[in-house]
This record gives structure tokens, sequence and C-alpha cells, in this order.
């Protein structure tokens, strides 16, 4: 479960002070789906970053299954975040002259995950977008839907 309680971020100073998310509080059960939608500049990757503990509000709190994410230290954010969230960024940021495998392996580089169980998690997930056969190629080669797909299956391991 995802709950936002009373979430603000603001950028810039005081002058030139721009509140992207404005006490926000949501709660998104286990298993459900939700698009997040708005006109440009109106919070939609703020709320995102805040989510993902990419970016820190100035107050609120953001809780994934119970635990408050912005009481957590960087490292330790970054492991929660490799474990519980994909994500998958408007600009895919797919490394172009690494291969398929090595951008899906990335996310997984911070765990202690074994070497086989990391391998067969990323086969698994090049699979799942029908990229396995693309496995040993070079990002930069793919087609753009190929490369959303490859994206999609960097978030999924």
């Amino acid at each position: 479960m995802i709950e936002l309680r009373n979430v603000t971020k603001t950028y810039g100073k005081k002058q030139h002070l721009f509140t992207a998310l404005d006490d926000i509080s949501f709660v998104i059960p286990d298993g459900k789906s939700v698009a997040i939608v708005g006109r440009s500049g109106s919070g939609k990757s703020t709320l995102m970053h805040a989510i993902s503990g990419l970016d820190r509000p100035e107050t609120g709190e953001i809780l994934i299954d119970g635990q408050d994410i912005l009481k957590l230290k960087s490292k330790a954010i970054d492991a929660f975040r490799s474990d519980k969230i994909g994500f998958i960024f408007q600009a895919f940021f797919i490394q172009a002259n690494e291969t398929c495998f090595y951008n899906v392996a990335l996310p997984l580089e911070i765990t202690k995950m074994k070497p086989s169980v990391r391998k067969g998690l990323i086969h698994e997930a090049l699979y799942q977008v029908d990229l396995v056969e693309k496995e040993h190629e070079k990002a930069g080669n793919l087609s753009g839907g190929q490369k959303q797909r490859l994206a999609i299956a960097r978030a999924i391991v």
C-alpha cells in the first residue's frame, strides 16, 4: 500500500517559491493501478520522485507498506527503492552503448543477490517484455518501442 499524508514540496527561493505539491494526501491499496495525469508543470514528476524517495518533500509522510520512507537514510532508501519500487521515467535513461542485459541488471547492482538469481530475474524480465532475443544487443540499436519495453523490464526486476 502507498499512502501519502499531507505532503508538500516547494522549489525555489522565497521570492520565487513554487509549490509543486500542496498538502497532498491519498492511499493506493495493494494491487490497484492508478494513473497520474495533469498538465505540464502540475507536479506529476515531483509526486513520483517523492513517492520513490528520489526527492524529499518539506512536510508530510510517505508510507510504502507501512514504512515511512522519509525516515530512511540514503543507503536504506536506495535499497528500499530497489526492493519495492519499479520506475519508468519519461526519458528511459537507457545506456545506449551497453547491452539490454546490462541495462536491466543496473538496478540489481546494489543488491546482495546471488549472481545466478540475478541472471534468472533479468532473463525473466526480458522474456516478459518480449526482448529475450535482444539480450546481447546494444540498447542503442533498439526501436523506440523496444527501448520502452527495456525500461519496463528494468523496472520489474
